[in-house]
Parts: structure tokens; sequence; C-alpha cells
């Protein structure tokens, strides 16, 4: 017990029990003196638990959200700002050295009987007031006995206990401060005081409330159970073989983590089955120390998870770690410091703060533990949504097969994906069953746990609370008591019981099935408020039991998009975060949905605030290209919306919207409106401005108020003349360097994958986090109180004791993944481009080609060595090896001109290749340019040969495999620098060249062959079908190992029938697509496989003379780009001409006729 108190008293929390003694002396800490009631069903009192589905309907207009009588809120507090203030100063834990809490409550021990069955054997540090018979059942499953090990994870729901009984009393404290400062505005200089100590006396209970009060707002927190079963075989016992089970109860939601310590134990237990085998892990485990893992607030969970950096965060580590060294400074110079108070500790930061690394010492053995720094609601131990979602969907791609129709659950048709009838289901609260014949237990508890994840996105909750993951025949009178409940069986009779539930998972086949006692729904008013407009409600009139049925809720491609990042092997992380975007969605959806059939909405807070121009620009919600569209898509949506309305998940989403309105730092302002407008509208100049200036303010609004504006500031000052603080729209809350950094997480929340998906979208390329930064750091450096993008303005930074490095990390993650979509799509760039541009000049005297006396009809660059011409440069008196090739002085000088480079310039060499010859290159060698150029091209093909977007012939394929022997020789005996990134065009004839030119190379590992698929690399469009590009799902198929631009849309954009976009419309777009690569891209050596059209605008754009390409050839450019400050040259776009056709193809063949006067 001394060496448990000792460990307290060094940081780590103090377990209740010593391993000496089978049961604890009960004590107020340990909270034994009054047991509580565990249940594996919810309570019939809990409001959680209530029934909603035959509830009265809401009414039409719904009613606004009501915030919980027990937050409290910055709002509350501000008379204390000084308090507020002080204790941002102290970086709280997750999990702190002084907690009362234990990690693990209480060590289960169950065996089978032969003659008693399922026993409770041993349970530390104290029994369990309950039903002992229903935790020893359930932590013996079905057929445990055939198995040798079987894991299990079920819920324990606590009835009452003292704890919760000064839970509710902490509450009625807190409401009744906050009365006190109402009453007392006016009291003397003792009421103040009184005052001063209750604000303390806040953040003193605060220390032990928030995190439960934001975790379980329903009800006491459940307790997870961790089960593990073994099987031991002994012929000297009845039956052969000895089967017990030991469960690790916790109220921690990554009960995973214990499963190494349970395996351990349980083969401990075997060995010597008594009470201090359950002490030794009991005490183990709960002097784990976990008090270095910070606490971060919600903004900074959801951007840790939404982040790859394993640094993200990593000053919240660093200052708790400079907070702990203090006490223990301080408790070292104490009088009565013990010897090991005097020796100093080695704490260190993690490797990756999306994981915090712990050991647990059992037995002498240290056993390593990772902790989840962030979790996401309704995240219940180790499961895979990738496995979940494949286990349903290969059946249904290989053999698809209908369901039973149902307007919640099969919203795309009888042949809608089962998970989306999945994810339907659950959002309705229908009751679902998975059902695992012949399979362990874990398996099925496993998909629960997925499940509620999947239907929770991380936004939604009351889905766990009524989850079973494993459940037996013996419990199904329980079981139907519970709405909505998701439950895992093994037992194969559930199957037969339709009536006992609505939704039948199968693991085994990958099988869904729609109960045929199912209660059908009623009639709602959403549904009557389309038809009356004469809107389709959902599909069924047009095709629902066909396999070819249309998308109108988009669920199908959305489908095949996940199953594509899936192959992709893009991670566990990428899907959850795309099902958190698919919810996210829905949820907006919803909102709209309710505004225009009902008049408002609950499910938006504070949309008459964003519906004034505070910041300049105005709207809520989610956005559509137009009202038709949003009509539709609400239509097919109204019985997965009607069906939502009145479930668990609903409300309280009410409730957690209302809480983190409260909370949240910019309220004047809906960012997600804001910013799908961005990608989904065609603004013109000045409304993209005007949005982007917007958010700039919010930011700059939030760390103080303004001074008067400067010259460099007058674009921000004249965007709105309303009033000068407009940060929360709220004068209470006052500004500063916490509600700057607050806002600025806000702005990293909005996701560029959450709004509406629009075919005209513009996207940059996937590296763009380096150049944003940079761009941002020019535009905003200037400008008072934008301290975010200033890299010598630290002063703000330490009053939070955050690190610029820090900040920066999180600005390069805003510009990855928000603002690219804004320069992008809503034609900002060209707004942005009066702060810079990007000039591009040719290095000549490299190439044959640069010069005017090098002929391009006969030029042969395989035999030209590219062009490259023999001569002495600059710097081949620095280079270190020994007999240099030609290529490798050129490398070698190209690396010293970016050595001496302004930080403004940079050189790259650029491997520009056309396609090899296509079936549309032979078609008009056949058919002769007059007739290809006014009839032919216009077709695609002529019933022998298809030339829409053309692939290669025969020998466009041998002019490609020549140039990858070409390459292949200049790799491995001229040493040449390979291309670092591949880009190519979407169309076919350039993704299979590029195939065939690069695959097989002896290329470095660190610049593998993975080509980036960008859409303005592709040829001049016009009215020949060859220049109109396949499906993104094609191309996928095709070519499944290139990676899209982020945006790249399905289907072509920008091709449409008989219209041609004019030369000075392509080069503008070349523009943009180079800006986009040196932007993004820090390559020095650059593939580019593009079009004769393509590469001679890109040729224009980059200053180079005009040389034209024959197919299958390539040229090397060196360029030079420079960054300069101030307006790029006037570029003005023209519209697209109407090219006119021929009634029947011309018989001129003279190349110089190229329309339709060839006709005639």
């Amino acid at each position: 017990m001394a060496e448990v108190m000792q460990q307290r008293a060094n940081g780590g929390p103090s377990p209740s029990a010593s391993a000496s003694a089978p049961a604890p002396v009960p004590t107020a800490h340990n909270g034994l003196q009054r047991q509580p009631s565990f249940s594996s069903f919810p309570a019939s009192r809990s409001p959680s638990a209530m029934s909603l589905r035959n509830e009265k309907r809401p009414p039409r207009s719904p009613q606004p959200p009501m915030v919980r009588e027990d937050d409290v809120s910055v709002d509350q507090l501000s008379q204390h700002s000084s308090f507020v203030e002080t204790k941002q100063l102290r970086l709280r834990s997750q999990y702190p050295a002084n907690s009362i809490e234990n990690h693990v409550e209480y060590i289960l021990v169950a065996a089978f009987d032969i003659d008693r069955g399922s026993v409770m054997e041993h349970q530390y540090p104290g029994p369990i007031s309950g039903d002992e018979t229903m935790l020893a059942e359930l932590m013996l499953p079905d057929q445990a006995h055939v198995r040798s090990q079987d894991w299990t994870v079920f819920f324990l729901h606590k009835d009452t206990s003292a704890e919760e009984e000064e839970k509710e009393a902490r509450k009625e404290r807190r409401r009744k401060r906050r009365e006190k400062q109402t009453a007392d505005v006016d009291g003397d200089d003792a009421t103040a005081g009184a005052e001063e100590s209750d604000a303390a006396d806040y953040f003193d209970d605060d220390e032990l409330t928030e995190s439960e009060d934001e975790i379980d707002p329903d009800g006491p927190p459940l307790v997870y159970v961790l089960n593990l079963v073994n099987t031991k075989q002994d012929n000297t016992v009845k039956r052969g073989a000895i089967v017990k089970a030991m469960a690790i109860c916790t109220r921690h939601p990554f009960l995973h983590i214990y499963k190494p310590l349970l395996l351990l134990a349980l083969e401990e237990y075997f060995r010597a089955p008594v009470m201090e085998t359950l002490a030794s892990l009991y005490n183990a485990l709960n002097t784990m120390d976990l008090s270095l893992l910070p606490k971060l607030s919600l903004y900074e969970n959801f951007v840790l998870q939404a982040s790859d950096a394993k640094d993200m965060f990593i000053e919240k580590f660093e200052q708790i770690i400079r907070q702990r060294r203090a006490e223990d400074a301080e408790r070292a110079s104490l009088p009565s410091a013990s010897s090991s108070d005097l020796q100093r500790k080695n704490y260190s930061t993690p490797r990756d703060t999306h994981e915090f690394e712990s050991k647990v010492l059992y037995n002498g053995v240290p056993v390593p533990i990772k902790v989840p720094t962030a979790l996401s609601p309704e995240t219940v131990g180790d499961f895979s949504l990738i496995k979940l979602i494949q286990t349903f969907s290969t059946p249904h791609t290989t053999q698809p097969q209908p369901f039973a129709l149902h307007p919640h659950l099969t919203t795309s048709g009888a042949y809608t994906h089962p998970i989306i009838v999945l994810v339907n289901a659950l959002l309705t609260q229908k009751r679902i069953i998975f059902i695992g014949h012949n399979r362990p237990s874990g398996e099925v508890a496993e998909a629960v746990l997925a499940a509620c994840a999947l239907a929770s996105g991380g936004m939604l909750r009351g889905f766990v609370r009524h989850a079973f993951p494993y459940t037996d025949l013996t419990k199904v009178d329980d079981l139907l008591k519970v709405p909505g409940f998701i439950a895992g069986v093994t037992n194969p009779a559930f199957s037969h019981k339709p009536e006992w539930w609505d939704l039948l998972c199968d693991l085994p086949t990958g099988r869904m099935k729609i109960s045929n006692k199912i209660e059908l729904p009623q009639a709602t008013d959403g549904q009557v408020f389309f038809q009356s407009q004469g809107i389709p409600v959902g599909i069924y009139p047009s095709g629902s039991d066909s396999k070819g049925a249309t998308d109108p809720t988009g669920d199908t491609h959305f489908m095949e998009s996940l199953l594509a990042s899936i192959a992709n092997r893009h991670g566990e992380n990428a899907i959850r975060a795309k099902w958190r975007s698919w919810i996210m969605k829905f949820a907006r959806i919803s909102a709209a949905f309710e505004e225009t059939v009902y008049g408002a909405s609950a499910l938006f807070v504070g949309s008459h605030a964003t519906d004034e121009p505070v910041y300049g620009v105005t709207g809520h919600g989610f956005v559509w290209p137009d009202e038709l569209s949003k009509m539709r898509e609400l239509a097919a949506n109204v019985h997965r919306v009607e069906g939502w309305r009145n479930t668990r998940s609903y409300y309280s989403f009410i409730q957690d919207l209302a809480r983190q309105w409260e909370r949240r730092p910019v309220r004047g302002i809906d960012l997600h409106h804001q910013h799908d407008k961005l990608r989904c509208l065609k603004l013109t100049h000045d409304q993209s401005a005007a949005i982007y200036l917007a958010l700039g303010r919010c930011v700059e609004e939030a760390g103080g108020p303004k001074p008067s504006p400067s010259p460099s500031d007058t674009d921000l000052s004249t965007v709105t003349t309303s009033t000068s603080l407009t940060i929360a729209n709220d004068p209470d809350r006052k500004p500063g360097y916490q509600l700057q950094y607050d806002t600025i997480l806000q702005l990293l929340l909005v996701s560029s994958k959450t709004g509406c998906q629009d075919k005209h979208s513009e996207v940059i390329g996937e590296n763009h986090g380096a150049s944003c930064r940079a761009a941002l750091l020019g535009y905003f450096g200037e400008r008072p109180g934008f301290f975010l993008f200033s890299a010598h303005d630290t002063s703000a930074v330490g009053s939070l004791k955050t690190s610029i490095s820090s900040i920066n990390s999180h600005l390069t993650m805003w510009c990855s993944n928000l603002l690219p979509t804004f320069l992008a799509v809503s034609g900002l760039a060209q707004a942005y481009s009066v702060k810079s541009h990007i000039n591009y000049t040719v290095v000549t005297g490299i190439f044959k080609q640069d010069d005017v006396a090098t002929d391009a009809s006969t030029f042969n660059f395989t035999a030209e060595n590219f062009g490259l011409i023999e001569r002495k440069y600059p710097s081949d008196k620095t280079y270190k090896g020994r007999n240099p090739t030609t290529w490798q002085r050129l490398n070698h000088y190209i690396d010293t001109l970016n050595k001496k480079a302004k930080k403004s310039e940079r050189y790259s060499l650029l491997f520009l290749g056309r396609h090899g010859e296509g079936y549309h290159n032979a078609a008009e060698s056949y058919f002769g340019t007059p007739a290809w150029n006014c009839y032919w091209s216009e077709k695609d093909g002529n019933g022998t040969v298809t030339w829409a977007d053309a692939h290669l012939t025969e020998t466009g394929i041998k002019q490609a495999k020549d140039v990858n022997k070409f390459w292949k020789t200049l790799l491995t005996k001229e040493k040449i620098a390979a291309p670092q990134t591949y880009y190519t065009s979407p169309l076919y004839r350039c993704l299979d060249t590029a195939r065939l030119t690069f695959s097989g190379l002896p290329l470095p590992k660190k610049s593998p062959f993975k080509p980036i698929i960008k859409e303005y690399f592709r040829e001049g469009i016009s009215a020949h079908t060859c220049d109109r590009r396949s499906s993104k799902s094609y191309i996928h198929r095709n070519f499944p190992t290139y990676r899209f631009e982020k945006g790249f849309a399905e289907t072509d954009p920008y091709w449409t029938e008989l219209f041609a976009e004019p030369s000075q419309d392509q080069d503008i777009r070349s523009k943009k697509v180079l800006d986009d690569v040196f932007g993004s891209d820090d390559s020095t050596y650059m593939s580019v496989t593009a079009h004769s059209g393509e590469i001679a605008s890109l040729l224009r754009v980059l200053g180079h003379r005009d040389f034209r390409l024959s197919t299958g050839a390539a040229i090397p450019v060196l360029v030079k780009a420079t960054t300069l400050k101030g307006s790029g040259p006037a570029t003005t776009t023209i519209p697209y001409t109407a090219q006119q056709t021929c009634a029947t193809p011309p018989t001129i063949r003279d190349s110089s006729c190229n329309d339709c006067s060839c006709c005639l």
C-alpha cells in the first residue's frame, strides 16, 4: 500500500485497494460505502431510454433548442474574466494525478460449472450489486468452449450511486451561484468578495465536472467491460475443459488498450485462481500514469483527429511537462521531501501526439500502453469501419440482391447499398441485429461498435448507450423493451424471429435483410409538401426496382467514392473522415429541409445572426447550385429526414448544437455556408473577395479592437460598415489571443469535402500547404491583429504558451484543406493576384530547341539526347564526383542555381511529353484534315473505330515504349535526374502514354511513378469528341494507381458539344495550372504528359518559342519561376466560339481548310 501511495505522490493515480488484501477497506474516496447498482440494459427511467417512436410528432414549426440548465458558458463567467485568464495559463490534464477516479473500477472472473452453469467466481475490489448470473452469462458467450480464446465487450448502466448524487449536488450549487451573481450585481464589497470566492469555487468544481458533463449529458457514464474467455483442455474435469473469463470494468471508452494486460492476468489466474491475482492486476492498472496527457478543447480534438501531422499540438505536451517539472521542483524544496522527490525525473514528448505512451508494471513486467489523445463521441474500443464496409459491400458488388422496399431504409430503391441501408436504419432508430453464427462473439461485438461510430460520424449521439455488442437468447425479453437497439448475437434463433428486429445483418454471408414485420411509416408533412408541388418524393416513381435507378440522394456516388478510397488504401482515418462528412452533410440538409417545410429549424442555431451583414456577407445553411437542385435533393431525402426527426440522436444533436453555440468563437457568419458558396456558385471576383476578406476579419477582430485603418487595410475596412466589434456578435465576449486562437481552430474545421459537389469546380493540387501559407504571409503580414500570419509576432503566442511553430502548422493545415478551394473555385485567384503573381522565363542556351535555328519538323529528341547542348557550366568546378556525364553536370548546375536564387525565385526542369498516336490522329490522316475537322471529329467513331477519348493505336503504343527505352538509357548510363513528380492530362491517350513511358524504370524509391491527373493539362476544348474525357470511375478502373487532384469531377465538366475554347482562354487556363503546380509542388524535376495544342499553350505561357511536337515526342525546358509583388498582366477570357458542322464529309483534302467553307 505504501508503494501505491508513493506512486500517487509522484504523479500517478491512486488505486483504492491494496494488492495484499482481497477486499480493500471501504473509504469515502473509493466509493465502496454505497455500492452502485449495474445492469446491462438502460434504466427505464432514463431519459435516453425513453421510446420516441410512438410519441406525438413534433410541431410543424420546430421549437428553438434549449440549453441545458447545468451548462456554464464563457458569457456567464464574463464578470470573472480575471479568473478565466488565470485558468487559461495552466494546462489541465485529461487524467489529473489527484483525481479520485480510478482507471479500472472492477475486475471480474467468471467460470462455467457443469452443474450450475455460468457462475461468478471473484469480484474485486468488491461485489457489484446487480444480477451476478446475468454478468456471468455475458462473460461466457455461447459456444465459448469450442474456442481456445474469445473476446467480448458489453456495457453496464449505473442506476444510481452516491457519486451521481454528489454530481447533482454540484450542479445545484452552480445553479445557485449563477442566481446569486444575477441578484447581487449592486452588492457591497463583501458581496464582491463572496463573488470572487464563488468564481474560485467554480474553477475547483469544474476540474471534476466539466469532462463528465460534456461526455455524458444523457446520464451517468457507461461502464465499459472488456472480457476475455479462455478454454483450456483438461481431461481430469467433466467435459474435458476448463472455461474461465476475466473482465475489466472501466469508464474509458478506449478499453482495447487493456488487452495485453488481460491476456497476462487470465493466464496468471489459471495458475493461481485467488483474489490476490485480481488485486495485483487492479493495482497495476490504477497506478498507470496518464497525468501528462493534456486536455484539449473540442475544436482542438477535431483538428487533431483530422490531421496526420505527428507533431500537431506538441506544444501542449511540452507545456504540461513544464508544469510537472515545476511541481517536482516545488515538492523537492520542501523539508519533508523524500529521496524519490529529490531525484530528477525524465519526461519526454510523444513521437506522435495522436497517442500518449505510458507503461503498466504488472508482476515486474513493464507493459507499454498507448492511449488515444482525442476521441470522437460514440467511439468505443478498437474496430474497423473498413472491415464493416467490405463485409457487406463485396456480396452486393459481385451479386446484388434487391431489398424489400421501405421508405426509411431503401432511399435509393431496392438496390440501395447495404451500408446506406444500415446507416438509414441507425438514423431512423430501427432495431438492428448483427448475427454471427459459428463466429467468435468478439466479431459481432466489433461490428456493433463500428456501426455505432458509422452513424455517429463523431457528431451524433444516442447509439452506444443503446448498443449491446454481445447478448444472448436469455435476455431477449429485456432487449425488446429497448427502442432502436443495436445488438450482436451468435445464436441463429434470432434470424428466425423477424418480429424481434427491423434489420438483420448476417456477418458470415455479408447480407442484410429487412424484416417483413417492420412497421411502415405514416404519411408526413414533408412528403405532402413536396407532392403538392409536383416534385417526386424519393425515387420510387422512377425505377425503384431497377439496378439502373437514378441517384438523387448522391448515396450511390458516395459509396463508389468510399470503396475507391478503400481500394486505394487510404486508411481507416480517411474513411472515418468521409463518413463524418456524410453525416455532416445529412444534418445540414435536414436543417434546410425543416426550414423549407416547417419554416424554421432547431438544427441551425443563430440563423438570425448570420443573415445580418455583420461581416459583409450573409446566408446560412447548405448551398445548392440552383433552387431546382435543392428541391430535388430535399425531396429525395424526405423519408430519411422525417424518420430521423423523431429519434434520440436528433434531439441529442439539438442539445449539442445549443451547447456548442454558447462556446463558438465565431457566430456572425456561417463558415460552411460561405465556403460552399465559393465551391458551388459562380461568383464574381468581388463576391469571392468579400467572403475571403470576411474570414480574415473574423480572425483579426477576435484578437482585439481594430485600429484606424492604414492604407494597406483599406480593402478590409471597406468590406462592411457594421459594428466595429463583430466577433461572436456579443459585446460581453472580450477579444483576445485565446478567442483569436479558437477562431482559427473553427476555421480549420471547415472541410472542403462537406459541401455540395459542383461539376464546374476548379481544383488545386495536393501539396499546396506551404505555398498557400507563403501567400498568406505576403498578404496579411503587415496587418495589425493578424498575429497568426506573422512569423515575428510571438507575443500573442507567448501569452497562450503556444509555440510559433505550432501556429504555423495550424496555418499550413488550414491552407491545405480550406483556402485552395477558395482560391481556385471562385476566381479568387484573380482577386488575390493584386498582391502577387508568378512570372515565367526560359533559361536559354541549354537545349537546341531553344534556338530558332532548330527545325521542329525534323528534330529527333531521342537521337539528339533531348536536345541537350554539350557545353560548360559555371558550376562545373564545384562538382565533387569524377567523370560526370553531361546530364550530371546539368543537374549540378540547376542545383547551384537554386542554392543561389532569391527566396522569390526557383529553377525547375520541366519535361513536356506529347502522347503517342491515338485513333483520332489516325482518323484525321485517313479522312483528311478538312473532313476530320468539319464532320468526322464530331462523331464518336465510324462504326469500325472509336475515337471518343481516343486510345492509343499500335503505333502510339510502340512510340511510348521507345521513349521508355530512351529513359532507361538516360537513367542508367547518363545518370539523368528522374522526374520527382509526374502530371498527366485526364484524356486516355495521355494516361496510357505516361504509363508505358515511365513504368518499369529504375526510378528512385522516394520519387516513384505515381502520376497526378490534372484537368487543366487537357487538350484545347473543342467539339471534337476525342477531347471529351471519360468518367472518373472509368479512369480509376483502368489506372488504379494514378492520383486525382482534389475535386476532380466524375464526369467531364468542360466539354460542350459544338463549342470551342479560344486559344486566349486556353493560355489563361495553362497559366492557372502552371501557377498551381509551381505554387504547390517544390520539385525541381517534373514531367507533364499532355497534347500538341496544350504543350504549345504551355510553351507560350513560359515564354518559349513555338516548337510543335510530333506524336510521342518530348522536350525538356529549364524554367525560372519568379514570384513578384503587385498585379500580374491583365487577363480577360472571351466566350467560347460556336462551331458549325457539315451535313456530309467535305471532299476537299487541302489541310488549310479548317472551317465549314470546305462544305461549299
